[in-house]
């Protein structure tokens, strides 16, 4: 079975600095080791250079070389097939078009699905299950239903949690300590006036107890 690689997967899988790297590789690995073949296409692989060489200074630019991104994309190349140019890709994308009414900018996530559809590629693995939602026959998975979200390690082997303000740099930690089939939790934090969000705002490691 193939699975095809969106852009959002390809920037996160070389960028460590990412907090979703480690999930995108190990679901990118687990797909791999199932004997899936992992692909993806011209469409994601523009996507992926525009953002590489995109200035830093820009929304979500990496501000990378000509050098540093095209060694990124051999990484990429040894991990996805990209998927050739078929004559059948133009005339099943504007179908496509016009069938679901797309607009503006989801003339990509069309093309992506118009190249899937050609090459008979089933699944989609991708960090936006919505904007693949209206489309038919199109499989769609995220690297946490494939990787699952295993708990972060402490220095002193803690599993933990920690999850990062929308402003500042408190932090609220969760702890556990599994025994047998239960697990207790317990909170060491002071929260502030600020609401708190999930793991893409994480920046803090768990320290000692």
């Amino acid at each position: 079975m193939e699975y095809l690689l969106d852009t959002g997967v390809l920037l996160r899988m070389i960028n460590r600095s990412d907090p979703m790297h480690a999930q995108v590789r190990r679901a990118v690995s687990k797909l791999q080791q199932q004997g899936q073949i992992t692909v993806t296409t011209m469409q994601n692989i523009s996507e992926f250079w525009n953002v590489c060489t995109r200035p830093g200074s820009a929304r979500g630019g990496l501000g990378l070389s000509i050098e540093a991104a095209q060694q990124r994309l051999r990484l990429i190349e040894r991990s996805a097939a990209v998927l050739p140019e078929a004559p059948g890709v133009y005339a099943e994308w504007k179908r496509l078009l016009i069938a679901h009414g797309i607009l503006g900018v989801q003339v990509h996530d069309a093309r992506i699905v118009a190249a899937m559809r050609v090459h008979g590629v089933t699944h989609l693995l991708t960090l936006n299950r919505a904007d693949f939602t209206r489309y038919t026959g199109v499989n769609v998975v995220t690297p946490q239903e494939i990787a699952g979200v295993p708990p972060a390690v402490g220095r002193k082997g803690h599993d933990c949690v920690v999850i990062a303000p929308r402003r500042g740099v408190q932090t609220l930690r969760l702890r556990w300590a599994a025994k047998g089939t239960t697990a207790s939790l317990s909170l060491l934090a002071v929260v502030f006036k600020h609401y708190f969000v999930a793991m893409p705002r994480i920046r803090a490691l768990c320290g000692p107890s």
